[in-house]
């Protein structure tokens, strides 16, 4: 059950959000990305599925343990 009183941590991105017509190479987030590396801006990272109906697209999801979503390391690699 929600917790009205819990308090969050607010995540503040920075940068501009690309041009849609002209989307950056690799991850399309990751020009606003503190945690993107190489392999971000060079390989669109694939939709998987993260654990009860959510889906992640992030090449670095398995190792940052995304905060909402279950143990991703439980789940199978590729779907």
């Amino acid at each position: 059950m929600p917790d009205p009183d819990a308090k969050r941590q607010r995540i503040v991105l920075e940068g501009e959000v690309p041009d849609p017509s002209n989307p950056p190479s690799g991850c399309h987030f990751n020009p606003r990305c503190r945690y993107a590396v190489d392999v971000c801006r060079t390989d669109s990272p694939p939709l998987e599925p993260a654990g009860d109906g959510h889906y992640v697209a992030c090449h670095r999801a398995r190792e940052m343990g995304l905060r909402g979503l279950p143990d991703l390391d439980e789940l199978p690699v590729g779907g």
